[in-house]
């Protein structure tokens, strides 16, 4: 039997964003996930925001801190439970739906997110310099490089992927592969264990 769900507009979300099930993720430093930095206007100014892309998250989310910063119009309100990792499930809670509008340096972007308290655990900027050059050399440039591991404040999820992916991908020498949105490039996956000077790409 399944336990009784409250009443009210409820759903379910497959993956957790409190971090838990992202933890050994974030915590290698031979996988790299799909960050970037985008832009969220404001009328008074622009905030520049740290994005992690998910297909496997059913939603988009802005983190709490960010949310208030930006004081965006709370449309609609709806009662998400979050399945963890593992079998598990968080309590029924209430999140704001919002919309906002992101851009990168040439495009933008407009969706609907929730907001959520906090996204996930600090996650590492892309910085291993060969794969750099080597995106570099193939004119590919990401906007989420250097030293150290920060927060994350917005979270694109499968609600939004589809529209924001351009279907660009290039393979790197260095293991993970570069996928281009519509807010620029990103790239997914684990380093090669045996990372050489990448050749130029024909």
């Amino acid at each position: 039997m399944c336990p009784d769900v409250p009443k009210g507009k409820i759903e379910t979300d497959k993956k957790p964003i409190d971090g838990t099930a992202l933890s050994n993720q974030i915590r290698s430093t031979e996988g790299i996930l799909q960050t970037l930095l985008v832009r969220v206007k404001r009328i008074a100014c622009n905030h520049v925001l740290r994005a992690l892309l998910d297909t496997e998250l059913q939603k988009s989310y802005l983190s709490e801190c960010a949310a208030k910063a930006l004081r965006p119009k709370c449309k609609d309100q709806v009662k998400i439970a979050h399945s963890l990792f593992g079998g598990g499930q968080t309590a029924v809670k209430e999140h704001r739906v919002i919309d906002i509008h992101v851009e990168s340096l040439i495009n933008n972007f407009s969706c609907s997110l929730s907001d959520q308290p906090v996204i996930c655990g600090k996650i590492s900027r892309v910085q291993n310099k060969l794969l750099l050059d080597e995106l570099k050399m193939a004119g590919v440039e990401l906007t989420d490089t250097g030293e150290g591991a920060t927060d994350i404040n917005l979270l694109f999820g499968a609600d939004v992927l589809g529209k924001l992916y351009t279907g660009k991908i290039l393979p790197t020498q260095s293991g993970p592969v570069s996928v281009e949105t519509k807010l620029g490039w990103t790239v997914i996956g684990s380093l090669s264990s045996d990372i050489s000077m990448p050749t130029p790409h024909t």
